[in-house]
Formats: C-alpha cells, structure tokens, sequence
C-alpha cells in the first residue's frame, strides 16, 4: 500500500509539474514560439577568398573557423539588433615555397592570425522561420608579423567589413542555422577579402 501512496504521489507531483511548465507543443512544432531572442552563441565556418596585394604572394583561399557570441534586441516584432562578439582564426596558406619573400606581401610565412572583432546587425524576421540582414563591423588581425602599407612591420592589421546574412530557426526553438557573406577592408595595408561562412547558434 505505501508503494502504490509513494507512486501515486509522484505522478500526482509530476503532473503538477507539467501543467506549470511552458507547452512542449506537438510533433510539428506549429504551437511553438516562432523564433527565441536574447542571449546567443554561435560557430562559424568556412572560406575567405583574398583580393589585392594580401594574396599576391600567397594563397588565395584561406579557411576561417569564428566563435560568436551576441546578444538581440528586438526593436519590433520583427526587427533586432544586435551586438556579435567574434573570435576567431585563419589559415592563410603560403606560396608552393612555403615563404613570402616580397615586402609588398602582408604575410610573413605561414599566416595564421587570431581575429577578434565586433560587429552589429540588424536584421528582419521576413516569415515565421527565415530571418535576413546585413551588419558591419571591425576585426583586428593578431598573433604574426606582416607589413602595413608602408612596409613596415606589424604584429596587427585593422580591418573594416560589411555583410549580409540569411538564418533559419528550426522548430526547436532555440537553435538556428544560416549563412553569412562579409565584405573586409585592411585599413592600414592595400588588402581585401571576401568570407562565405555558414553557421550554427543557440538563443537563451
């Protein structure tokens, strides 16, 4: 008799539970928030393609991995803002030498440098899944030697970009795919690439 109490008693907790949690909603999904904001984290992956004297003498398709983290504000239903920290690094590959020997090249060796950067985005939720926007922001490249325009050497290059940006949020409401393309200026060297990277992220 006591075990049957005790389980009774557990389901009984168990269903008061439930009936105060927020709807899990059905299969589908269809009864679910259509896009959680706020907090957020995020990874990025893919390829910058580099235009100008920052891929004279080295490769010209370098990899990128980011790691983001941001924060949304929502302006209207429909409308954010939103601060997105970046931290991420690049493979730049060098010349079948495996060394850049002209002082017009920014690359000093095998260029791997660490970016951070901020950028802020505004995008508009266009259907109750699909968000699109664009932002703009600055990276610094860090972590290696390199020549400024003036052929000096230097351990940072400052860049400048502006992009735009397609995202998904799935049915589990906090987690959401897409893709973002960035336009990026070096302000102190004649360099420029173009970065194509997809990217995961989760809202809390």
């Amino acid at each position: 008799m006591k075990k049957v109490i005790g389980i009774l008693l557990v389901l009984i907790s168990f269903s008061l539970y439930a009936k105060g949690s927020a709807p899990v909603g059905d299969s589908s999904g269809n009864d679910l928030d259509p896009v959680v904001r706020g907090f957020n984290i995020g990874m990025a992956g893919g390829i910058a393609a580099w235009v100008g004297k920052a891929g004279d003498n080295s490769g010209k398709i370098a990899s990128m991995f980011q790691l983001k983290i941001g924060y949304d504000f929502v302006i209207k239903d429909v409308v954010r803002i939103g601060p997105v920290i970046n931290l991420g690094i690049m493979q730049l590959d060098t010349d079948s030498r495996g060394i850049t020997v002209h002082r017009d090249s920014p690359w000093d060796g095998d260029y791997a440098p660490l970016i951070p950067g901020l950028d802020i985005y505004i995008t508009w939720l266009a259907t109750d899944r699909f968000e699109f926007g664009g932002n703009v922001g600055f990276d610094a490249y860090l972590n290696n030697k390199a020549y400024d325009s003036n052929g000096d050497e230097t351990e940072v290059l400052l860049g400048i970009n502006v992009g735009l940006m397609v995202e998904y949020h799935t049915y589990m409401r906090n987690f959401s795919f897409g893709l973002t393309s960035e336009f990026s200026y070096i302000i102190n060297f004649d360099g420029m690439n173009i970065s194509v990277l997809p990217f995961i992220k989760v809202a809390f």
